[in-house]
């Protein structure tokens, strides 16, 4: 699809608006493809993950340092002192 979004601007010479509201596509993906293309051809046209490529690890060192197993959040919590849990019938 992004062949035909990148001719519909450039050959055809339409609005980004135009394509993007025929398409289906947002206006800023129509941009993004077609600069892709000029600077890069046709290989700007290939998929691209958004996945991070790698990870960055001063950055994760950060947010972990100074952390105890007791900063992290319980997913269960004690009851209190005394709690007995009843049973009820309707």
């Amino acid at each position: 699809m992004a062949q035909l979004v990148v001719a519909a601007v450039l050959v055809e010479g339409r609005s980004k608006s135009e394509v993007a509201r025929d398409y289906g596509v947002s206006r800023r993906w129509v941009i993004a493809l077609v600069q892709r293309y000029q600077a890069e051809g046709e290989a700007g046209l290939e998929r691209r993950s958004r996945r991070p490529r790698t990870i960055n690890p001063s950055r994760n060192r950060e947010r972990c340092l100074g952390t105890s197993v007791n900063d992290v959040p319980r997913h269960h919590t004690v009851p209190p002192v005394g709690f007995e849990p009843t049973l009820s019938v309707v």
